[in-house]
C-alpha cells in the first residue's frame, strides 16, 4: 500500500491523490487502508520517509568503495541521476510532491542533511585548498543539486538528465578541491544515455506537471 501511494503522489500529484486513488493501484479493499492509517497524509508521510531513505542508501552504497572522495561522489551522483531517470514519477513523489505534505518534510530534510554530511567529507581531500570551504558548504551545495534534481523533474526533462553530471560534478567540487579540479570534471564526459526499450513510450504520468504549490492536508476520496 506504500508503494501504491507512491506511485500515486507521482503520477498524478499529492493533492488529487485520492484514497481511491492509492486502493486502485494497491488492489485493496478501503477498511483495510483505514485499519492502518488514520488518513491519506499519515500513509504518504510514512510511505515517503521509507522510499526517501531507500533512495538515500542506494546513492550513498554506490560511493562507499571508491578510491577517493571525488571518485565516491562522482558514482553517487550517477546513481541518483540514474534512479531520476529510471522512474522520473517516483521522483516526483520523492523530490516535489513532498513538500505539499508538511509532517512528510523533517524526514525529508534528515536525508538532505544526510547527503551534506557525506559531502562535506572533501574537505579530507581537500586539505591545502585555500580558502577552506566555509561550515555550512555540504548544506549549500546539496540544496543547490537538490534544486537542480527538481527543476529537471519538474520541466519533464528527467530522461535527459544524465547530460547535466559534469556540471552537478563542477559545482559540488569546486569549494572542495579548487577551480582546477572543478574544471577537469566539467570537462569530463556525462552518463550514457539510457537506451529505451524497444516500442517504449512516455505515458501520461511521465508529461510534465506544473510545480506543486502551498501546503493542502486535505484527504480526498
Amino acid at each position: 500500500m506504500l508503494e501504491a501511494m507512491i506511485e500515486a503522489v507521482g503520477e498524478v500529484g499529492y493533492t488529487a491523490a485520492s484514497v481511491g486513488e492509492v486502493l486502485e493501484r494497491a488492489g485493496t479493499a478501503r477498511q483495510s487502508f483505514y485499519n492502518e492509517w488514520a488518513n491519506r497524509e499519515a500513509c504518504f508521510v510514512e510511505a515517503h520517509r521509507q522510499a526517501i531513505g531507500e533512495f538515500a542508501d542506494r546513492v550513498v552504497e554506490a560511493g562507499s568503495d571508491a578510491a577517493s572522495w571525488r571518485a565516491g561522489l562522482r558514482a553517487a551522483m550517477t546513481r541518483a541521476l540514474e534512479l531520476v531517470i529510471a522512474d522520473p514519477s517516483r521522483a516526483r513523489a520523492l523530490f516535489i510532491e513532498v513538500h505539499c505534505c508538511r509532517p512528510a518534510l523533517p524526514a525529508y530534510y534528515e536525508t538532505l542533511d544526510r547527503f551534506a554530511t557525506e559531502l562535506d567529507r572533501g574537505r579530507e581531500d581537500g586539505q591545502g585548498v585555500e580558502p577552506e570551504p566555509p561550515l555550512r558548504t555540504g548544506a549549500i551545495v546539496v540544496g543547490g543539486l537538490e534544486q537542480i534534481i527538481r527543476v529537471e523533474v519538474i520541466e519533464g526533462a528527467s530522461e535527459n538528465a544524465w547530460r547535466i553530471l559534469p556540471e552537478l560534478m563542477h559545482f559540488a567540487v569546486l569549494p572542495y578541491l579548487g577551480p582546477q579540479a572543478a574544471q577537469a570534471e566539467l570537462a569530463s564526459a556525462p552518463l550514457a544515455p539510457p537506451r529505451p526499450a524497444a516500442g517504449d513510450r512516455r505515458t501520461e504520468g511521465d508529461k510534465p506537471m506544473p510545480a506543486a504549490n502551498g501546503d493542502r492536508h486535505g484527504d480526498p476520496s
